[in-house]
């Protein structure tokens, strides 16, 4: 079970907090942190297709699609452009 998300952005200084998906460890996990991420007020999460080969977006598009269409409007999903996953890695800005 994740970890709970008790500090506060006031205690930290900052104005916003970005969930990083580079270690998604199963789908129950991710539905976890998605879940625990939102209630906690933190709705903005970064993944890329290099992270786990594909995986880690896969994992984390289930536990977005998991929840309540309420719920799943406020999540923003950052990503990286330019690097495509075919049997290597590619750079394709166009």
């Amino acid at each position: 079970m994740p970890m709970t998300l008790a500090v506060s952005r006031r205690a930290l200084g900052v104005d916003s907090l970005v969930v990083g998906c580079a270690f998604l460890s199963s789908e129950e996990d991710a539905v976890a942190i998605v879940k625990e991420a939102l209630a906690a007020g933190v709705v903005e999460f970064d993944v890329a297709p290099l992270y786990g080969k594909g995986v880690m977006e896969k994992r984390l598009g289930k536990a977005i699609g998991a929840l309540p269409e309420s719920e799943a409007a406020r999540v923003r999903v950052t990503t990286k452009a330019g690097r495509l996953l075919r049997e290597q890695v590619h750079n394709d800005f166009s």
